[in-house]
């Protein structure tokens, strides 16, 4: 039975079966924010949020969907939300932030209340935030890099009401951007398509903008979602009437108990948040992974398979991008041991596969050298990449071919699989069970620390897109030919 390092709650996945939602894979942060009570908040993947003041839980003003009237309460100025991440670092994407605010009050005249803001608290204030006014009035706007303003949009008086709970999205599409409340698109604002907002690190912050701290908003907050690479509404619309669903699709999988990692490839051009679906966000290390490559450069997930998509049919790119100068690293995944085990992943191997890339890092648990590792490399400086895997006990042990029996063409994308069943290792390549090898040694995989895109120490970077990563511990999915998933993987039992 699997066993996290850090205990993760599911609690974000208790929504209607008969609901679901398609963009799920591009989701950032979602928080229902249902506790009736205490200071500790999480989103999906669990990524943690510090409370400040006297933010917690509590039905002081009721929720328009939680029993019993749970909400997080922003009680007085001072009360605010921190995501301990830094993920909003937007750049140029789609994006839909979105979700419902009650205000007992509004805010004295001359001031405005803070509902949300990706803004940092010094320097340049590049990010994103929205507010609303004495009037009722709401204006949402962005800010790239330099401090320059854009995106701007102001509602009309009176979209705010106090006493009420309101829902607010505000979107963006390329050069055009929007703003909801109620449903009712209340404006509209344009931009370069090439405006960036933020950067790296730039964290989600609840009641206040932490670039100007007399903004702070007194209220409640129920069901936010973060949505990257996708603007979700470019009209008027229904408003929501029950939490937002955080079900993928009907589609739903009898391991996902044993799931330890499961990561669709949050896509957005720029941005570079790898978000987990069990564990919390994969951190960035050595610099960025990469800047994002036209689409053009690559193949559509599994051409050969007859399936034609941009990403998982998604209007934007959805997988992580590997430039050969950074990787992503979690550490929090318990450890397999001596567990049966899959492995995998969609992947289309960059452009150039130089011999700077020798023996680049697909997939490492481990540090180098170490007992108790697993990785699976570029063998050498193959070119077009053949995939070496190989776990480490008193020394380096192959569980592949020593001459690779399985290469990946340069930008076309393929599905590569490792099954581990008792000492058996089972390589399947595009579905298609390609190399086969029994060893005994280094099974204990006690190695907590996983890495994509490079090794522990800062090199042996590999260039590659990547799409639909999962680890299933306990179970060796495929033990013979399979049809093999160019869509993404189930993230519910």
């Amino acid at each position: 039975m699997l066993t996290l390092a850090a205990a993760r709650s599911r609690a974000n996945r208790a929504t209607p079966a008969a609901v679901y939602d398609s963009n799920w894979g591009n989701v950032l942060d979602y928080l229902k924010f249902d506790e009736a009570s205490g200071t500790t908040f999480a989103d999906q993947a669990n990524n943690t949020f510090t409370a400040f003041g006297s933010a917690a839980g509590a039905t002081t003003y009721g929720s328009p969907f939680s029993p019993s009237g749970a909400a997080m309460v922003l009680p007085s100025a001072g009360s605010y939300l921190l995501a301990d991440n830094g993920l909003c670092e937007l750049r140029y994407s789609a994006f839909t932030l979105e979700g419902f605010v009650y205000l007992p009050a509004l805010p004295p005249v001359g001031n405005s209340y803070c509902l949300v803001s990706t803004r940092p608290s010094g320097g340049t204030a590049s990010g994103l935030r929205i507010l609303v006014a004495n009037d009722g009035s709401a204006t949402a706007s962005a800010w790239n890099s330099s401090g320059s303003a854009f995106g701007a949009i102001t509602t009309s008086a009176g979209a705010f009401t106090a006493g009420a709970w309101h829902h607010v999205a505000y979107c963006r599409s390329g050069a055009s951007w929007y703003l909801l409340v109620d449903g009712t698109l209340a404006g509209t604002g344009s931009s370069a398509a090439s405006d960036s907002v933020g950067a790296p690190g730039n964290k989600l912050c609840f009641g206040r903008d932490p670039s100007n701290t007399s903004l702070d908003a007194v209220g409640a907050f129920s069901s936010w979602r973060f949505t990257v690479g996708v603007c979700r509404y470019t009209a008027s619309t229904a408003a929501p009437t029950s939490y937002h669903s955080s079900l993928l699709s009907a589609d739903s999988d009898p391991l996902w108990a044993q799931v330890a990692s499961l990561v669709y490839g949050l896509g957005g051009d720029g941005q570079q948040s790898l978000i987990d679906q069990v564990l919390p966000a994969w951190v960035i290390a050595n610099g960025s992974p990469g800047a994002v490559l036209p689409v053009s450069s690559y193949q559509d997930p599994s051409a050969a398979s007859g399936v034609s998509s941009n990403g998982f049919g998604q209007s934007d790119n959805t997988f992580a991008w590997f430039g050969g100068g950074g990787r992503y690293i979690n550490t929090l995944m318990g450890a397999i041991g001596d567990q049966d085990f899959t492995l995998e992943f969609l992947i289309a191997p960059g452009l150039d596969s130089g011999s700077a890339y020798s023996y680049g890092r697909m997939f490492e648990l481990g540090p180098n050298a170490t007992a108790g590792g697993l990785w699976v490399v570029r063998s050498g400086s193959s070119n077009p990449v053949g995939v070496l895997a190989q776990v480490y006990g008193s020394g380096y042990s192959n569980i592949s071919a020593g001459s690779p029996a399985i290469t990946f063409p340069n930008s076309v994308w393929h599905s590569y699989a490792l099954c581990r069943d008792g000492n058996t290792y089972n390589h399947f390549y595009d579905g298609v069970l390609s190399d086969t090898i029994t060893n005994a040694t280094g099974h204990n995989l006690t190695q907590l620390g996983m890495h994509l895109g490079g090794n522990n120490v800062g090199g042996e970077f590999m260039r590659m897109r990547l799409q639909n990563f999962r680890l299933t511990v306990g179970t060796a999915r495929y033990a013979s030919d399979y049809t093999p998933q160019f869509s993404p993987f189930p993230n519910h039992g």
